[in-house]
């Protein structure tokens, strides 16, 4: 498509009926817009900076969407291109379970965050306490 205004970009997911992560360059951005637009992602994470598309992919629930095996890829691939009902149930939950998620929800993200914060802080002053 070339380079598009945000809206016509995010509205050209309706023609995607999955999104193929590359590798071994990661989607990123790219996978987040996808789950975002109700789209389901494949991705190889053959290596550990492939890492924020799968986790993305599984706060989604689409874990059995992750490989690291590039024949198994291929596999899921035209298993999943092959079960259109799924692809429609998906298309039909996506949005919502992003809006719903970590990734969609910005006040459940900053209490994540809180609370990781927070245990980290704890940790600190007790191995802080225990080293005097």
């Amino acid at each position: 498509m070339g380079r598009t205004p945000k809206p016509e970009h995010l509205a050209a997911h309706s023609k995607i009926d999955i999104m193929l992560d590359t590798f071994p360059h990661y989607g990123g951005i790219t996978t987040m817009a996808a789950l975002r637009m109700g789209v389901p992602v494949l991705t190889c994470e053959k290596e550990f900076r492939m890492k924020s598309s799968s986790c993305a992919i599984h706060l989604m629930g689409l874990g059995d969407w992750c490989t690291s095996e590039e024949s198994e890829y291929v596999k899921l691939a035209i298993k999943y291109a092959n079960d259109i009902p799924l692809l429609k149930s998906l298309r039909k939950q996506l949005r919502n379970r992003y809006d719903k998620s970590v990734l969609g929800d910005s006040k459940l993200y900053a209490k994540g965050v809180e609370a990781i914060i927070v245990k980290l802080w704890e940790d600190w002053c007790r191995d802080s306490q225990l080293k005097h």
